[in-house]
């Protein structure tokens, strides 16, 4: 989780190399830029995944209302859940 530029670098060879990213990879990605307070970087999760094509699931969303917590970001995590919500999915107890 320190070391922000070495899992980017391992991120961007594995998609240059044509990987497979599921939604795991992605809740990684917002956990460690939740632990760094980036909002910026949890926002580019949420746009490399639209760009991919990768749906996100409860985990990845989760991972993502945390970071936002912890970003200080509270009304992007209000829109957030409000997406989960309209996507079809149920939050839980950790949601």
């Amino acid at each position: 989780m320190g070391n922000v530029e070495g899992v980017l670098s391992l991120y961007e060879r594995g998609r240059a190399n044509g990987w497979k990213l599921d939604p795991n990879a992605f809740s990684i990605l917002g956990k460690m830029f939740g632990e760094a307070g980036d909002y910026d970087g949890i926002r580019y999760v949420l746009q490399e995944m639209a760009a991919l094509g990768v749906q996100p699931n409860l985990v990845v969303y989760n991972t993502l209302l945390e970071a936002m917590g912890k970003a200080r970001k509270p009304g992007l995590a209000r829109s957030l859940f409000e997406e989960i919500v309209g996507s079809g999915l149920k939050p839980n107890e950790k949601t």
